[in-house]
């Protein structure tokens, strides 16, 4: 996932990632000290507003999740993609693909054991080291926007900043992902369905593992 500055929020890193792919795919503006984004271009695809698609573009607004499918069907790119930079990769390293237990990720000599033992992996373009590991999804129970069966990757060795998608496990609760957010010195989490409003986290919550992508290939 592309990296993200800690000050940048997620409307932001948004309109980053719209802007850019809609110049990519062609649609240029010419007018200076705009996002360089056609903004004119997104107005027309989806029927809205000049001054709506010029928030998009800039990050000074975020779509729903219809409008980001619709967007997204447009330039012809993930939903997902779009909205949280997640990306389908193709690799040649394994990874192991192991069950959630909080035991296993906390202890080192647990979490080497259960690396060497796992049967399924994945392949990525990583160097294949205990740091990764992949968790599939046997719910929607953290991400409305991942299927049943979705493999996600984690690095357990990168510090996850603001706006990064992490892993954690907080004191007496089940494992959360999520958006961080950092402020002063506190961090929040906010799930990704965005009507969930951001919560500050207990200071003892662990940071099990940062993002790093999605529905991975196994490997054969």
């Amino acid at each position: 996932m592309k990296k993200t500055h800690p000050q940048k929020g997620h409307k932001q890193i948004f309109g980053e990632r719209l802007a850019d792919i809609m110049q990519k795919k062609g649609y240029v503006s010419k007018r200076s000290g705009t996002s360089g984004a056609d903004a004119a271009a997104l107005r027309d695809a989806l029927n809205i507003s000049y001054s709506m698609a010029h928030r998009y573009v800039n990050g000074d607004a975020l779509p729903d999740k219809e409008m980001i499918a619709a967007i997204a069907n447009w330039l012809e790119v993930e939903p997902s993609w779009l909205e949280y930079g997640l990306e389908t990769t193709q690799a040649i390293y394994p990874v192991p693909i192991l069950k959630w237990d909080a035991n296993i990720f906390l202890d080192n000599k647990a979490w080497q054991k259960a690396y060497e033992d796992a049967e399924q992996h994945v392949r990525l373009h990583v160097p294949a080291k205990p740091d990764y590991f992949a968790l599939v999804l046997e719910d929607n129970a953290w991400a409305p926007m991942f299927k049943k069966g979705t493999r996600v990757m984690f690095d357990r060795g990168q510090k996850p900043e603001s706006d990064d998608l992490a892993l954690i496990l907080e004191p007496g609760k089940s494992p959360t992902f999520g958006i961080l957010i950092k402020r002063l010195d506190r961090f929040y989490i906010r799930g990704l369905e965005e009507k969930i409003a951001p919560r500050e986290l207990d200071p003892k919550t662990l940071l099990i593992g940062k993002f790093i992508t999605a529905d991975l290939m196994i490997s054969t």
